[in-house]
């Protein structure tokens, strides 16, 4: 690729190599595979980093009578709360200036520009869809993965999808187990481990293992409760009561996992489950030694009749905020433990922004498989020089946590 001698591009060519190959990094399965583009005709005039909410109807409630009430008649609208994230690269021209062949462009250029754009976003995404799930499958092996796709394909008919931390293959090829290998395109291909009990696995190395101390299940116990249960708008916070004070001083990691007693997960109408509802903890907390209590952060629960509802009891009836005080609570077994998400297709969200709300004379374009990278020339006017930027600008978000599952595997 040549440059003239004002250091600008000629060509697109530039940004869609790094447009393909930011679609076709191993992380960018994360965003691209199994995703649906819900709000696509709704970011025309939205602005770069705002978040937005977007509505999701219920499918309302099922009566058993001839006749039909108010509260039998209205669908509910769930509010999906998105933000518009940006991320950009700077490159400065007067560094590869001298670069003709488009081979070592590609290679130089545009490799880097790609993974480094994807792998900002990657990395941020899921660090905020953390407790984005109703259920957790905790334990050894191939076991979490078997339970969490058994669960999936038992509420849904759309294919499944999984993203685990590199070392679970290394787990399960260590216990004399392995995924089954699966064709895709050269595309597709990159991170892609197997398929196992109905879902294709990928390598997603930015999802973060989680430590139980063994303090903490001590500490815990079999009497260990919910004390209050508040209810908020980006977050719920429980305290739980210990059923001991704690004997050392310990750390409950963002990722750890909660269950309460008799607290359900439903399906994806609201119907009850048998699967336990899991809270996944959003922050890390600091526990003292003689503490007798923890305040944790989980992502909001649903606990309205409904098809909204994310969670109830064994018997189908509603749970609230207040009748959970003293409910059990109960936590894996200690160890560490490697992460990773089982989702149906369409459980996630995801569009780039074709369209910046600034731009120049120089401004460019790529897509590849829905990831859109935009180019513009900026001017360095201190030590006067270009800089060629690329932009990336996302919506996504797991948009129906109860087709999303959350899995630990030791």
């Amino acid at each position: 690729m040549a440059y003239s001698s004002n250091n600008s591009i000629k060509t697109n060519e530039l940004v869609e190599l790094v447009a393909l190959r930011a679609a076709s990094s191993a992380c960018a399965g994360w965003f691209t595979v199994g995703s649906k583009s819900y709000f696509e005709g709704q970011l025309s005039g939205k602005r770069n980093g705002v978040e937005y909410g977007f509505v999701l109807r219920d499918t309302g409630n099922v009566a058993n009578s001839v006749t039909m009430d108010s509260t039998k008649n209205n669908l509910v609208e769930k509010t999906v709360r998105l933000r518009l994230e940006p991320y950009n690269l700077g490159l400065r021209l007067g560094a590869i200036e001298n670069i003709t062949d488009i081979h070592t462009f590609d290679r130089e250029v545009a490799e880097p520009a790609g993974q480094k754009l994807i792998c900002a976003a990657v990395a941020k995404s899921i660090k905020k869809n953390l407790g984005k799930a109703t259920t957790a499958w905790v334990g050894r092996g191939f076991v979490p993965l078997s339970k969490a796709s058994a669960h999936l394909s038992s509420i849904t008919s759309e294919p499944l999808y999984g993203f685990v931390d590199p070392m679970i293959e290394a787990v399960v090829c260590s216990l004399g187990a392995q995924f089954v290998p699966v064709n895709a395109p050269d595309m597709y291909r990159q991170g892609l481990i197997g398929h196992f009990h109905g879902a294709d696995y990928r390598s997603q190395r930015f999802l973060k293992a989680v430590n139980i101390p063994e303090a903490l299940v001590t500490a815990i116990g079999s009497t260990g409760k919910v004390n209050t249960y508040t209810a908020g708008t980006d977050y719920d916070s429980i305290k739980i009561d210990f059923g001991s004070a704690a004997a050392s001083a310990f750390t409950i990691q963002a990722g750890s996992v909660f269950w309460i007693e008799n607290l359900m997960a439903c399906d994806t109408v609201g119907e009850v489950t048998s699967a336990p509802y899991s809270l996944i903890v959003l922050e890390d907390v600091a526990v003292a030694a003689g503490d007798t209590d923890v305040t944790i952060k989980v992502d909001p629960i649903t606990f309205a009749l409904g098809g909204t509802r994310d969670a109830c009891k064994e018997d189908g009836s509603s749970w609230t905020a207040e009748t959970l005080a003293n409910a059990l609570v109960s936590v894996p077994e200690a160890g560490k433990y490697f992460a990773g998400y089982v989702r149906a297709n369409g459980a996630m969200q995801f569009d780039t922004l074709d369209e910046l709300e600034v731009s120049n004379a120089d401004s460019e374009r790529g897509q590849v498989a829905n990831v859109v990278i935009h180019k513009n020339k900026v001017i360095d006017l201190v030590n006067f020089e270009n800089i060629c930027r690329f932009d990336l600008v996302e919506l996504s978000g797991i948009v129906e946590k109860r087709a999303n599952t959350y899995v630990l595997v030791k």
